[in-house]
């Protein structure tokens, strides 16, 4: 979602829609506070992660800053209201008008303008668009395999800039490296915007050829830092204001090297797990199960070797069941090859058994998910979608190559969801020429997958989907990793370390 441009008597103000943008807020809520004397203090992709006001070196006073765009994000008020609850805060602590401040850098007394309505519309409104912005560029990444190209639009001001009209019609992939550096908005004030097309619309309009523009140099007067820019671009807006949390990481491994940012990510999931109350659903598969019967220490399917405490990670269980782990090895009269099948019981979860299948076929691990149907009383929570989040991690932990589900239901029979459930947390099909016969609209897709990047291929399946066999690919780069992580940052706010 972004804001639209209405009019006042004045002057353009930026309008929120009533709708709350979350990722934008969240964008927003979670750069760190950092004090700045000069807009090159801060410069470039920092601003992906810190909240700054030049000249404004007083902690407390960034926070209200930062909370009243947060509250305009929030509660959809516009530049009026934010300079209504302001500007008495700032008069009243002396940051208003012209002062003479010290320039840390060199000790200097300067003569520096502080508050003013002018200064308060930019921050206002360049806050609120490259909140926007990043969370724009989420919705985007989300939508890559349905829509995977952009085209850069004509900016809505009434007199557009003509640094940025050389943009203007540019249709490029999703992925293209230029997107990072002339994603808008490119500058104060820019009211460029894109849109998302798919590959039929790109190639109708036309895909541009490889851009040549004018790279210039650029240093910081600050740090003598030299760098490339696009030649019509701010510097400060040069970057993509959704990749704040790339931009850290990147920054850790430059100076304290990859393992560390490895360590760093698994502290934070950690970090996030440990703080979440004791009956969140992410927190009830910590192996806390039972067996039904003794079982060994460890198993063996060809070279690969499980614990007992690995096959309950991998059985996905909750908290409080009974499992049976029976192993069949190879050459055995019930299953074609070597086989461990994990059986649990849990009457408060689980309207009956559920059942897992793991083998060795052609030295590829696979998991079969034969059963799990919850009470409906559970249902709604994100039991299956976190019990699915902790299967997945243990088994690339434990070199599963993918998982397979019948997928049960359909619109016409609403007994089972599964259809409609394991496909929206990544499960997936490739389409064939039967599935086509029925649906020509499926042409374009190359599986089930695709259709669920998008929310009305999401809602088109849920209307036309039907019972299926379906595969989760458990690859590092597959689609289904990242249907399920979306799933669960979308819908919880987080997710687990899903790739090695």
């Amino acid at each position: 979602m972004r804001g639209f441009w209405g009019t006042t008597k004045m002057q353009p103000e930026m309008i929120p829609l009533t709708l709350i943008d979350r990722a934008a807020l969240e964008h927003l809520k979670s750069k760190a506070l950092q004090g700045s004397f000069s807009h090159y203090d801060i410069w470039l992709d920092q601003h992906q992660y810190a909240f700054t006001v030049a000249k404004m070196m007083d902690a407390d006073m960034l926070a209200e800053v930062r909370l009243a765009i947060a509250d305009a994000l929030a509660n959809g008020t516009g530049f009026a209201d934010f300079q209504k609850r302001l500007k008495p805060y700032l008069m009243a602590r002396g940051w208003w008008g012209e002062s003479v401040m010290l320039d840390p850098s060199d000790g200097q007394a300067k003569t520096v303008q502080l508050g003013s309505t002018r200064r308060l519309r930019t921050i206002f409104e360049t806050n609120m668009a490259t909140a926007h912005a990043a969370s724009r560029w989420q919705r985007i990444e989300r939508n890559a395999k349905a829509m995977p190209y952009l085209r850069y639009n004509p900016s809505a001001s009434t007199h557009k800039r003509d640094d940025h009209k050389r943009y203007y019609g540019l249709i490029l992939p999703v992925q293209h490296p230029i997107w990072q550096q002339i994603f808008p908005p490119n500058g104060y004030g820019c009211k460029c915007t894109v849109s998302q097309l798919t590959r039929g619309q790109a190639e109708r309009e036309g895909i541009s050829e490889e851009p040549n523009f004018e790279f210039v140099q650029v240093t910081n007067p600050r740090t003598g830092e030299v760098v490339k820019v696009p030649k019509d671009i701010t510097p400060s807006f040069a970057h993509n204001h959704a990749k704040r949390v790339d931009a850290v990481l990147d920054l850790a491994a430059e100076r304290h090297g990859q393992e560390f940012v490895e360590q760093l990510i698994q502290e934070g999931h950690r970090h996030v797990l440990n703080r979440l109350p004791e009956n969140h659903p992410a927190r009830q598969f910590t192996g806390k199960v039972s067996f039904m019967q003794p079982v060994q220490d460890h198993y063996t399917l060809g070279e690969y070797r499980f614990s007992k405490e690995d096959l309950v990670k991998l059985s996905g269980a909750v908290d409080g069941s009974e499992i049976k782990i029976s192993h069949y090895p190879e050459n055995n009269p019930l299953y074609d090859y070597p086989t461990i099948t994990l059986i649990a019981k849990n009457a408060d979860l689980y309207e009956d058994t559920m059942q897992r299948v793991l083998q060795l076929i052609d030295n590829k691990l696979v998991l079969e998910n034969e059963y799990q149907v919850l009470q409906k009383s559970q249902r709604g929570q994100g039991l299956a979608a976190w019990a699915l989040a902790h299967q997945v991690q243990a088994a690339q932990q434990l070199g599963v190559a993918y998982i397979h589900t019948f997928a049960a239901g359909s619109p016409r029979n609403q007994s089972y969801n599964g259809y409609y459930t394991w496909a929206r947390l990544g499960f997936s099909k490739h389409f064939d020429e039967g599935d086509w016969g029925l649906f020509p609209n499926l042409k374009d897709l190359e599986e089930l997958a695709d259709l669920m990047t998008t929310p009305e291929g999401q809602k088109w399946w849920k209307q036309h989907g039907w019972s299926e066999k379906l595969k989760f690919d458990l690859s590092a780069n597959g689609k289904s990793l990242k249907i399920l992580t979306d799933y669960l940052i979308e819908k919880f706010g987080f997710t687990l370390k899903l790739t090695e």
